[in-house]
């Protein structure tokens, strides 16, 4: 009797744990980087749709095949002269670590990038950028109206330039009520990296 007081405890844990990744999976999907769709909801489907999202790593041009780092995990998709390449030159010129959504295809058990899409470059006047110095400056002196974190929630979260409000950039034409309305006050935008 004491015997079975142990063991049937110890089967219904094992049976849990064993419907416990299933029923993880539905939620996770494994195509799509959990930091893109902080901003990309419209691809947070949970299923497999077509579509990779996630960081360029590579391609090699004689085995045909591109690689993508989806968080911690890295899938290979096979191209060819098909494969379109948006906001890039040509699928030679993406750099690594360059955020990129691939519409795909499955044939015979393999992922065929049909299109290439590479977050596109902000492309801003000179005068328009300033240093991390000359930012620091302006906040000393006081001369910004407002700071905005472009960033994904997620990210502003973990850790933000003090004073900053969030508007990810997606949401930027539904949040710009927050903005001062004044025309000549100094707004600035920062974001992670260079694009």
């Amino acid at each position: 009797m004491k015997r079975w007081l142990i063991v049937a405890p110890l089967a219904a844990m094992a049976a849990w744990m064993l419907l416990l990744p299933s029923a993880q999976a539905a939620k996770i999907n494994p195509l799509k980087f959990k930091g893109c769709l902080a901003c990309h909801h419209q691809y947070d489907t949970g299923k497999d749709d077509g579509v990779i999202l996630g960081n360029w790593v590579n391609r090699s041009r004689k085995a045909k095949t591109l690689t993508v780092k989806i968080g911690p995990k890295i899938q290979i998709l096979k191209w060819d002269k098909d494969t379109k390449v948006t906001n890039a030159p040509s699928i030679h010129k993406l750099k690594k670590g360059l955020a990129v959504r691939i519409v795909f295809k499955r044939k015979g058990g393999a992922l065929y990038a049909q299109v290439v899409v590479a977050k596109p470059a902000m492309k801003l006047p000179r005068k328009m950028i300033v240093s991390p110095k000359q930012l620091f400056d302006l906040l000393k002196a006081g001369k910004v109206a407002k700071l905005v974190d472009s960033r994904p929630p997620f990210r502003y979260v973990a850790g933000t330039i003090p004073g900053a409000i969030n508007i990810p950039f997606p949401k930027m034409d539904k949040m710009i009520g927050k903005l001062p309305r004044k025309k000549d006050a100094l707004v600035v935008f920062f974001c992670q990296g260079k694009r």
